[in-house]
């Protein structure tokens, strides 16, 4: 999809691959690791704490199963993260 099809504020819109698109069109490229500060953190636990976000669980592994879980995310269809249970 072009960027121009979005209909969509370029501050609106955030890439992790199509790095030519920021110089041409004035898009984001931040990605998770941009946000990986203790204070985010700190943040992101406080809205869980208090209920106010919501992370969705796709599914539950135990560690022994990770291929599976990885089998789960190589196929693309899931809604929420996976977590790999000690």
């Amino acid at each position: 999809m072009a960027v121009e099809d979005l209909r969509l504020p370029p501050n609106r819109i955030d890439t992790i691959a199509e790095f030519e698109a920021v110089k041409r069109f004035g898009v984001q490229a931040a990605g998770g690791a941009d946000a990986a500060t203790a204070a985010v953190v700190a943040e992101l636990a406080d809205l869980v704490a208090r209920g106010e976000l919501e992370v969705p669980i796709a599914g539950v592994f135990a560690l022994d199963d990770v291929r599976e879980a990885f089998r789960q995310l190589e196929l693309r269809h899931t809604r929420g993260k996976l977590v790999l249970r000690l």
